[in-house]
């Protein structure tokens, strides 16, 4: 079908969503330096509908945009022509308590779903890193905090979606009944797809009850391989098995010849200065850790000046780097104690442990959902077998301290996934330390996605990476629901 995009005008999108809703986009639109004509926010699925039967028509190039959080998330645009917003599509439908399923628009943004759960006692166990991100960005772009370890991710809570599909289609799948899907499991199809598929406008989801109590054990380790020791010996207790529900890693590694600065008297250290924060007001996911942890501090970062040896408060590590793992434990009172004094002693043989307080706890546990990179620096995501964790954090230190790049280093150490975070460095050194750490993560049965990067490096890198033989599938999927490729052209893998 010839494209006929200049014949779609202004004014036919407001006729569909309201003059007040319809306009000509600005410069803060542009998705990496691509600038769309129109940006328009329908108010209802019907709206939703019209606006994609036109688009299909013209053949409008479509970006969905919920919160914007991850909107930087997959390749630069093939081309853009309209923004479709969700944010009006902003109520949470239905809110079944005793079954513990929500029902709710994808314009929705988590912390409101929270709230609305919250106050019967309930959670939507999904904690991604970013304040403001939508129900149905969530579902598009799959994120996932330190809790998946416990409970998954989108795709194990999500059970029910309607999506409208390219030509204005309006689909179902699931629905409020967990394991009640008959064929071919939609839900799933669309979550992770970036909005490749179709534009999802209303989610059901499995909720949980929220615990009664919560523990964290914090411990400070001085090198990759006590990492996977410890982490090894949380899994696989012997005797009296864990139940975890997060077991998160932080590791901030400066380049030499750079000291790392320690907190004067006075000062407050944190995690690593400037880093992305989540709102310092949200829900807390766990509560509670205990010891080398700076009371007060609202980056719940270990304590990191000198002690006698040249030992941190922790008891490991050095000056020049930080290095620990944080251990969550939720459920009833006496459960989530005795695990963590087990935890406490097992991981006494690799570091100096201890149970966190209530403010140490909520401190850590926020800082601990952040991204370990700022704006201008290259983010990426690593998924691997979780026993190759020491070798992968040694190839991460390796390639960019030859290269005078300084990583930073944040993952879910119990499920393999990896985040680091790399500044410094021109764009050739960057593309040289991503090109290597790929083959040595394919190594480990995973892979790296760039999530994040400045345009003069994201242009000349395939920020997916390799994905084997399932791309021609891949490409297969999108020609049945999007068969004039007009929803995120060439943003996804393989171009697609």
């Amino acid at each position: 079908m010839a494209a006929d995009t200049g014949s779609v005008t202004l004014a036919a999108l407001q006729d569909i969503a309201g003059r007040g809703y319809a306009r000509e986009a600005a410069e803060g639109d542009a998705i990496d330096g691509v600038r769309p004509r129109f940006v328009v926010e329908p108010g209802s699925v019907e709206e939703v509908s019209a606006l994609l039967r036109l688009s299909h028509r013209a053949g409008l190039a479509v970006a969905p945009r919920g919160g914007g959080t991850t909107l930087g998330w997959g390749a630069t645009p093939r081309r853009l022509d309209l923004i479709l917003s969700t944010a009006r599509l902003n109520r949470v439908l239905e809110h079944a308590a005793g079954d513990l399923v929500v029902r709710a628009e994808a314009g929705v943004m988590l912390e409101a779903l929270q709230a609305a759960a919250g106050a019967a006692g309930q959670r939507l166990a999904l904690d991604p890193p970013d304040v403001g991100a939508t129900l149905g960005g969530i579902v598009a772009a799959n994120p996932s905090g330190p809790l998946r370890l416990r409970y998954g991710t989108v795709r194990d809570l999500l059970i029910g979606v309607t999506v409208v599909l390219a030509d204005g289609t309006v689909a179902k799948a699931g629905g409020k009944v967990v394991k009640n899907v008959a064929g071919y499991d939609l839900c799933k199809l669309f979550t992770g797809s970036l909005g490749t598929l179709g534009v999802v406008v209303e989610t059901i989801w499995r909720l949980h009850p929220l615990p009664a109590a919560r523990r964290t054990v914090a411990v400070a380790l001085t090198s990759p391989q006590t990492v996977g020791a410890a982490v090894q010996d949380l899994l696989h207790a012997p005797g009296s098995p864990l139940v975890l529900d997060a077991l998160e890693l932080r590791w901030e590694y400066p380049s030499p010849p750079a000291p790392l600065p320690c907190a004067g008297e006075g000062e407050t250290p944190k995690l690593w200065a400037g880093s992305p924060r989540v709102d310092p007001h949200a829900p807390v996911v766990g509560g509670g850790l205990g010891g080398g942890i700076s009371p007060g501090s609202p980056g719940g970062a270990l304590d990191r000046r000198p002690q006698p040896g040249g030992q941190s408060a922790m008891g490991g590590g050095g000056e020049r780097e930080r290095l620990f793992l944080s251990v969550l434990f939720e459920g009833i009172e006496p459960g989530a104690a005795a695990q963590a004094a087990t935890a406490v002693r097992l991981l006494g043989a690799h570091g100096t442990a201890r149970i966190l307080d209530i403010d140490e706890q909520d401190a850590l546990w926020r800082d601990a959902r952040a991204y370990p990179w700022q704006d201008r620096d290259v983010g990426l995501k690593l998924t691997h077998l979780p026993t190759a964790l020491p070798a992968i954090l040694e190839s991460i230190v390796e390639l960019a301290h030859t290269r005078g790049i300084e990583p930073r280093v944040a993952g879910h150490a119990g499920t393999g996934v990896t985040f680091v975070g790399l500044s410094g460095g021109d764009a050739g050194s960057i593309r040289e330390v991503l090109g290597e750490l790929r083959g040595r993560v394919a190594r480990a049965e995973g892979s790296v996605v760039v999530l994040q990067a400045p345009l003069d490096i994201k242009d000349g890198i395939d920020v997916w990476g390799p994905i084997g033989d399932a791309l021609p599938l891949m490409r297969r999927v999108k020609e049945r629901f999007d068969p004039e490729g007009i929803l995120n052209p060439g943003r996804f893998v393989g171009g697609i």
